[in-house]
């Protein structure tokens, strides 16, 4: 079993390593005046427009940079201070917590079209983390799809990412081998739970490591549910303020307040 496992594992392995090797070169062309290629971050190119979605280094030249979330590695264009860049409201407040300052960047909103030359480019909700984005890239050749990272299913936070009817999709596939098979979002979020009360029942303080962003509220959320007070470390309470600023409810206790010590003592 074991043997058979490392096999299918240097075949996926093998597949990935080919598939960049494509993908340096090109994705998909039609015709002369349409390229989509990769050089750190997804380039969409058509006669003398070159959009550059989730660039992953400062120094690459475009028209116009577009941000899909506030995870840092998709927003690394934020510190090329000479390209117009754009992504929205929330994620600019969202790097502006991680410390960024930022020049030349719009904000826009869901469905507004950014017309660059006879390229236009179209945000909707992708359903990752507050303010994430996909772009969809309407050319006369064909309308591309980039979705950065995506969720299809209702969180406590986030609503799904909108389908969209597109030529080309460009996917972020992070746990894209057949390997991952993931339990649901609901059975996750009942054991843990489970895992808690049955620490709390022990005298212990149950801990979860998380990225700031995104699963912390997620988490948050669950547990509101729950009846079970969280405490939160400073970072994610500030990402979280961010959160309620824009109309979510989430209650939590800062790790740094007097009555966070009260809950760990009872």
């Amino acid at each position: 079993m074991r043997a058979d496992k490392s096999i299918l594992d240097i075949k996926y392995l093998t597949l990935f390593i080919e598939t960049l090797i494509y993908v340096r070169k090109y994705l998909w062309m039609s015709g002369a005046s349409l390229k989509i290629t990769w050089n750190s971050g997804v380039q969409i190119e058509h006669d003398e427009v070159k959009v550059i979605l989730d660039a992953k280094r400062n120094s690459i030249d475009g028209s116009a940079f577009f941000i899909t979330h506030g995870h840092l590695d998709h927003s690394a264009a934020f510190k090329i201070k000479h390209a117009q860049k754009y992504s929205s409201k929330e994620t600019l407040d969202i790097i502006s917590n991680f410390g960024f300052q930022v020049e030349n960047c719009s904000p826009i909103t869901v469905g507004k079209k950014i017309a660059i030359e006879d390229v236009e480019v179209i945000p909707h909700n992708s359903g990752h983390v507050l303010g994430s984005f996909e772009y969809e890239v309407r050319t006369p050749e064909g309308t591309v799809l980039f979705t950065g990272d995506f969720n299809t299913e209702v969180t406590k936070t986030m609503e799904p990412a909108e389908p969209i009817q597109c030529d080309i999709l460009v996917l972020e596939a992070t746990f894209g081998s057949p390997n991952f098979i993931f339990p649901s979002i609901e059975e996750v979020g009942v054991n843990m739970v489970k895992w808690a009360r049955r620490v709390i029942k022990s005298g212990k303080i149950p801990t979860f490591q998380t990225d700031p962003l995104g699963n912390a509220q997620e988490i948050i959320g669950i547990f509101n549910e729950s009846g079970i007070p969280v405490i939160t470390h400073q970072k994610v309470t500030k990402m979280s303020k961010i959160y309620e600023s824009y109309g979510h409810r989430l209650e939590y206790f800062d790790a740094e307040t007097s009555e966070a010590e009260e809950i760990k003592q009872q």
